[in-house]
């Protein structure tokens, strides 16, 4: 359960330490739900989970985004420093598609 947790979260995109405060408090035999919600007071839902004895993590979406945007260049440079890599064994022809593929 905790690995299709882990699965859900990176591909919803939230951050890392979100993921590792969800991570840290899903023990064996608890549940999660993400949901993705507008909430104008916080404390309803809260009180509620707290009754039932739940724990609410909640992340802004300008932290997710933010952080989906750091990995997202993190992921393009990997990808450049790779092709440039290839490229600098390459020949030929090949060199030249690489090439068109870094500009």
């Amino acid at each position: 359960a905790l690995i299709g947790l882990v699965r859900d979260l990176r591909t919803s995109r939230v951050s890392a330490e979100f993921l590792a405060d969800v991570s840290n408090a899903l023990t064996p035999g608890k549940y999660a739900v993400i949901a993705d919600v507008d909430e104008e007071w916080v404390t309803p839902v809260d009180t509620r989970m707290e009754s039932i004895g739940g724990v609410v993590f909640r992340t802004l979406k300008s932290v997710a985004e933010d952080d989906r945007r750091v990995r997202e260049a993190a992921e393009r440079r990997a990808e450049l420093d790779q092709l440039k890599a290839e490229h600098a064994k390459a020949r030929g022809d090949r060199k030249a598609k690489l090439q068109a593929k870094i500009d």
